[in-house]
C-alpha cells in the first residue's frame, strides 16, 4: 500500500507512535516482549481490545512479527497469555478493510525508521 501523507495516515501514525510508548513503558508487555525476541527496538499496536477481565493485543514487533497475547487486569504482575506470532505477510492476508491495511503499513515504516 503506497502511502501519501494523508490526514488519516498522520492521525494514525500519531496513535502507533503513542501505542508505542505504551508498550515500551509497560514493563510487564516489555519485559514478556524481550523475553520471546530479545531486545525490542520497535513496538507497535495494531489492535487493542478491551474485554471485561482482560485486554488483547497485537502488537508488530521489530518490524518483522506480528505477536497477539491478552494480559489480565486483574493483578499488575499478570503475564500476557495465549500468545501467538505470525510473520507480516501473514497477518496481512488476515486482516480486512483499509484502515487496517494502512495502520499495518504505516507501522511498518515506523518499523524501519527506528
Amino acid at each position: 500500500m503506497k502511502l501519501i501523507g494523508s490526514v488519516t495516515e498522520m492521525k494514525i501514525r500519531e496513535t502507533l507512535i503513542y501505542s508505542a510508548c505504551y508498550i515500551l513503558n509497560n514493563v510487564v508487555i516489555l519485559s514478556f516482549l524481550e523475553g520471546m525476541f530479545g531486545p525490542i527496538s520497535s513496538a507497535y499496536v495494531l489492535s487493542h481490545t478491551p474485554d471485561q477481565g482482560e485486554d488483547f493485543y497485537v502488537v508488530l514487533v521489530n518490524g518483522s512479527i506480528v505477536v497477539s497475547f491478552e494480559l489480565s487486569r486483574s493483578c499488575e504482575d499478570a503475564t500476557p497469555e495465549n500468545f501467538v506470532a505470525i510473520e507480516v505477510e501473514q497477518y496481512r492476508k488476515t486482516i480486512r478493510g483499509r484502515n487496517s491495511q494502512l495502520k499495518l503499513a504505516i507501522a511498518m515504516e515506523l518499523g524501519t525508521e527506528s
